[in-house]
């Protein structure tokens, strides 16, 4: 792959951020904001990459009082993140949330999480496992704002406002079987495979922090 020389003093614009040109008398359409709200969202993007991902405060989750095995719910404290892609999450208020769903017929709910008897070395029980509970970025639209139409026709509506927010999601985590058994070690051993201490990315990088960048490493990648 060629790579493109530039004198100094010469603007480099590639990957740049395009944004609209607005002066008195140019014909302004939807398009024309709709690009500029999406220059906007990608120069903040870009700023939260630089920040760097991560939670910012707060998001601190504790058993919701009061709960059961049959329908667990955890809350998650108010607070603020940042993903990978750059964009800022933000939990407003504390917030209660369900981990067990409701079946379609009504008839209850799914659990996800019951007391079970010991493991055996070796056995592994379906009903068992690790779950990681995530927040990732959400919309939903509110009210109706009129559409401007021609004099002999009825006038439409479209949505007024797009409201950004977050949601939760709960992953199961594809764990080998000797990892589960082990109880007394599971916490421990389940922090080292999050965190990638033994991945050989993460080592290469410990051994040179100046070298390539380093990119996915560990389970949370």
């Amino acid at each position: 792959m060629s790579v493109a020389t530039v004198t100094t003093e010469q603007a480099i614009t590639g990957g740049g951020i395009r944004t609209v040109n607005f002066f008195n008398g140019r014909l302004l359409t939807g398009e024309d904001l709709t690009r500029e709200q999406q220059a906007t969202e990608l120069a903040r993007l870009r700023l939260g990459r630089a920040i760097g991902s991560g939670i910012a405060y707060g998001l601190e989750v504790s058993q919701a009082p009061p709960a059961s095995t049959a329908r667990p719910v955890v809350r998650i404290e108010a607070g603020a993140a940042v993903n990978r892609l750059g964009r800022v999450l933000e939990l407003t208020g504390a917030t209660d949330v369900a981990l067990a769903h409701e079946r379609p017929d009504g008839s209850g709910s799914d659990v996800l999480f019951e007391d079970c008897a010991p493991l055996q070395p070796g056995a592994y029980s379906a009903g068992t496992g690790v779950y990681l509970l995530t927040i990732a970025p959400a919309a939903s639209s509110d009210g109706r704002a009129p559409v401007s139409g021609l004099a002999n026709e009825d006038a439409a509506c479209n949505i007024a406002f797009s409201i950004e927010g977050v949601q939760f999601h709960l992953l199961r985590l594809a764990l080998p079987p000797s990892l589960l058994s082990d109880p007394d070690r599971l916490r421990n051993r389940l922090a080292h495979l999050m965190l990638g201490t033994a991945d050989p990315r993460r080592r290469a990088f410990e051994g040179d922090p100046l070298g390539p960048r380093m990119g996915a490493y560990g389970l949370l990648d």
